[in-house]
């Protein structure tokens, strides 16, 4: 349904309920599976709108359905609508590689959006896709920093993929970063010169952002080393730092892979 209304800094729902974000253009409204109530049919656009805005992963809606051929078959009935609960799903499709994230106003309050260019191949659209649908199960990509947190989320995956080794809850890449660390100083790999006891360890480690306790040191005794897991992104960067400020001669060999060791590298004399 195409309005002529011009409208300024709008949201734009086009084949599916996943805006897009222009200055100027002829409002676009598709309502995708959603089934508009009646009490909103005066301004169907903002009601679609608001529910894009606010959106949790939590969020559903109740949607009305016409009957199917079968179940008409099956229980002998009239062709009548029924309703249902579903799961409100307008989350982007992943079919573009979006960046550049921002927040912008509209006339239905502030909103994420982004560039989008396309994926290098098939297979890299795919998997974004299957890890993006794990992510969403708890997260919903509605800010700039949801979508750095699901960034995070991604490169790690794909960075430990080769590996068995296991993120744990809420842990970014600096977190990984940090937890190879400790397996490594535990072990003394990595040119690492140990200094201070795991008290004193754990403690700076807590006082930078990195909650820590000496049971994690011990238990790293005989934790699997795990190599190349770590991605180049922010998180990652800022526990580099942190890191190599009280052990400069670690070496970051086994934490990246090489072509990613040459970025970390080329960051780190910057």
């Amino acid at each position: 349904m195409i309005s002529p209304i011009k409208v300024i800094a709008s949201l734009h729902f086009t084949t599916i309920p996943n805006p897009k974000y222009f200055e100027l253009k002829d409002r676009v409204l598709a309502k995708g599976s959603l089934s508009i109530p009646q009490d909103e049919m005066h301004d169907p656009h903002a009601y679609i709108a608001d529910k894009y805005s606010t959106r949790t992963h939590e969020s559903r809606v109740t949607n009305t359905h016409l009957i199917s051929t079968r179940e008409q078959w099956l229980t002998e009935s009239d062709l009548v609508d029924y309703q249902r609960e579903i799961r409100l799903s307008m989350d982007f499709d992943f079919k573009r590689e979006p960046y550049n994230p921002r927040m912008v106003k509209t006339p239905y309050g502030d909103c994420l959006t982004y560039n989008t260019r396309p994926w290098e191949t098939v297979e890299e659209g795919k998997l974004v896709r299957e890890i993006f649908d794990a992510w969403r199960e708890s997260h919903c990509m509605t800010t700039v920093e949801l979508f750095d947190y699901f960034e995070d989320y991604y490169q790690l995956q794909l960075a430990k993929r080769h590996t068995s080794m296991r993120r744990q809850k809420a842990e970014d890449c600096g977190d990984i970063f940090i937890r190879l660390f400790i397996t490594a100083y535990a072990q003394e790999l990595y040119d690492i010169t140990k200094e201070g006891t795991y008290i004193d360890l754990a403690k700076w480690l807590t006082d930078e952002g990195y909650p820590r306790k000496p049971s994690h040191f011990t238990n790293a005794r005989k934790a699997e080393i795990h190599i190349y897991c770590v991605p180049y992104m922010k998180k990652a960067m800022k526990a580099v730092r942190l890191i190599l400020s009280k052990f400069p001669d670690l070496s970051l060999t086994s934490f990246f892979k090489p072509e990613v060791l040459d970025k970390v590298m080329a960051d780190l004399s910057g």
